[in-house]
């Protein structure tokens, strides 16, 4: 019988568990762990949830209507922000002339680039973080698909619209989802359970998890903290959400106006309990 030994500092536990301020980061950012960019893979690519990625049927509905609506074609370029294994790029690829992927995610990127090198796809690859965007009119249109537009901190939204639109060629078309105020909280508020290996980390674990609510500013907190017997980490996963009012204020102070809202990017009709926004925001100038 394994025995395992965790170490704990019950101050430092208890300052965590106070709540932080919002878009306070945590000890560590999950996505540059390779273990854990494994599990987030496995994630992508399994085509019976939807988490990290889409189902393949609700990806193909929503590049349908999104080509169908933007006319795009063979002579069009587009960008995809936060790309994953090139789930989106592939579908688009079918009606654009170039697709640009960029992602944070190693494992991610090296499985798309082989993915549409053996499908023999026009599609560029980039591993890097797309808020250090540098490109200048060079796409018609950029997307931003499966809700990871309100995952960023309150200050890098500005940075993102501001790269993107700098990106796009003159009335160039920004694409993206965001979850709206009334969608309900997806987990209970606090938790704890112990691993001998799982998504978190591949030996034993604690993990602690607890959710706060900034109902002032619509927006949520996933915090995980995993405890191992050799170090503790922190992980923070923040959930903005936008009213219709509030989405269309915050573009237009960075350059854009709205050119469609739907309740979804299939173009589902909005009503007045919608729980996601699928948006199309032209640059203005």
């Amino acid at each position: 019988m394994n025995t395992h030994h965790i170490s704990i500092d019950f101050s430092d536990l208890l300052s965590l568990s106070q709540k932080p301020p919002l878009y306070a980061e945590g000890t560590h950012v999950f996505w540059q762990d390779p273990h854990i960019a494994g599990h987030l893979l496995e994630a992508h690519l399994d085509p019976s949830i939807d988490s990290a990625s889409k189902k393949p049927e609700t990806i193909k509905k929503e590049v349908g209507f999104i080509t169908k609506a933007l006319g795009l074609t063979h002579t069009h370029s587009i960008l995809d922000l936060g790309c994953g294994p090139g789930l989106y790029c592939e579908v688009f690829a079918g009606y654009c002339g170039h697709v640009t992927g960029v992602d944070f995610s190693t494992n991610s990127i090296d499985y798309a680039a082989v993915s549409a090198r053996e499908k023999g796809l026009n599609i560029t690859y980039a591993c890097m973080n797309y808020l250090e965007l540098s490109e200048q009119s060079a796409y018609d249109m950029a997307c931003m698909i499966n809700y990871d537009f309100g995952a960023l901190g309150g200050e890098d939204m500005p940075v993102l619209l501001e790269r993107v639109r700098r990106a796009l060629k003159p009335g160039g078309t920004f694409v993206f989802d965001v979850f709206t105020p009334a969608r309900p909280d997806p987990a209970p508020p606090a938790g704890w359970y112990v691993s001998e290996g799982g998504f978190w980390h591949p030996g034993p674990h604690l993990v602690l998890e607890r959710r706060f609510a900034y109902p002032e500013d619509h927006a949520r907190l996933a915090q995980y903290i995993v405890l191992t017997p050799a170090e503790r980490r922190g992980y923070r996963i923040y959930d903005t959400m936008f009213s219709l009012e509030g989405i269309t204020d915050l573009l237009a102070r960075h350059g854009f106006t709205v050119a469609g809202i739907y309740a979804d990017l299939r173009g589902t009709a909005l009503s007045d309990d919608t729980e996601t926004l699928g948006i199309f925001a032209r640059k203005t100038g």
